[in-house]
Parts: structure tokens; sequence; C-alpha cells
């Protein structure tokens, strides 16, 4: 309803006004909980909303100020494009979420919080996988596969079987599924050191 926009739009208003990154962070969260009632009647329009609100966090959340908690923010925003690509315009949302994966990563880093970093490569590479399956190009697709692989490679230098058995497991899976997939479709093994993005 448009009475219930309003008032939604007036919240956010206050917010902006106390420059509340937090609140706006707590929203996304709220909105891109895959398993909470909005979400499950509408994904696309709870997905659109989670990525508004963490836009508005990043307005007030620079880099400078709060590393760590900037990297968050950016990879919510990475995880909800990326679930959003499941909804609509796949290869643009996952190249978005490729995109707040790779800001995230340059505040996560092996010193602040390799786990997270760890993580985050992770959720890139399985974006990166993805993005593989909607390219046409066959030489793009593997390109894209091979940006999985290495970010898969990349979080199993800190997924280990002792620091985070689960996401190890989960990891080694990824990247072997990944490989298989790079011979099935012919992709040459890693000739060069071209990047794609």
């Amino acid at each position: 309803p448009m009475d219930q926009k309003h008032k939604e739009e007036q919240a956010w208003q206050v917010l902006r006004n106390r420059e509340d990154a937090a609140a706006f962070e707590e929203i996304g969260n709220t909105w891109s909980r895959v398993f909470g009632p909005a979400y499950q009647q509408n994904p696309r329009e709870t997905l659109r909303r989670a990525i508004r609100a963490y836009q508005e966090a990043l307005r007030f959340r620079p880099p400078q100020t709060a590393p760590l908690l900037y990297a968050r923010t950016q990879n919510n925003l990475g995880a909800a494009y990326a679930n959003l690509a499941a909804h609509e315009d796949p290869q643009g949302n996952l190249k978005k979420a490729i995109e707040a994966y790779h800001k995230a990563l340059e505040f996560y880093t092996p010193q602040t919080a390799p786990l997270l970093y760890a993580m985050t490569q992770h959720e890139l590479g399985e974006a990166w996988w993805r993005r593989a399956a909607f390219e046409p190009d066959p030489a793009r697709r593997c390109a894209h596969l091979r940006e999985a692989i290495r970010a898969f490679q990349e979080a199993l230098r800190f997924r280990t079987l002792e620091t985070t058995p689960l996401g190890h497991e989960q990891t080694r899976t990824a990247l072997e599924k990944v490989q298989q997939q790079a011979r099935a479709w012919g992709c040459p093994e890693e000739p060069t050191s071209e990047r794609v993005r």
C-alpha cells in the first residue's frame, strides 16, 4: 500500500539524517533473510529492498573509518545480488555480486580477517562459477571457470580441515566440481594470466 511505502520512506529519511549505517545494514539483513516470510512470498522485491538498504549503509560507512564493517556490508551486498541472480538478470546481478565481493576483499585480507577473507573468496568462486553457466562465449566461459578455481583455491589456504572442517569440505567439493566442469567443457589448463571482470 502507498501509505505503508510513504511511512517506510519517512523512516529511511530519519535514518539518513542520522547517517545510521548499522540500521540500514540490519534492514538489509532482515530483507535478505532467505527463510523469512517476506522473502518466501516475494524474493525479487525483498532482495531489491535489501540491496537498496546495503547501498544506503555504504553511503555512511566509508572504508577509511570502519574497514571491516565496510567489507561486511559489501559482502552482504554481494550475497544479495547473487541471490537476486536466481530470479532476474543472472549475468548482470552476478557481475555486481563479483564487484561487491572484490570490494570486500580489499579489507577482508589474510592479515586482517583470514576466515572472513576465505569465506568471501568461496562466495566469489560460487559467483564466477554460476556466471560461467550463463556465458555463451566458450573462451569467456572458461575464463570465468578459471576465476572460480582461483577463488576456491585461495579460500582453501585458510579454510583448512583444522580451522573450519565444514567450510573446508564445502570449498573442496566446489573446487572439484568446477574443475570437472572445466574439463567437460574442454577448457585449457590455466595457460594465461588474463583476468576477466
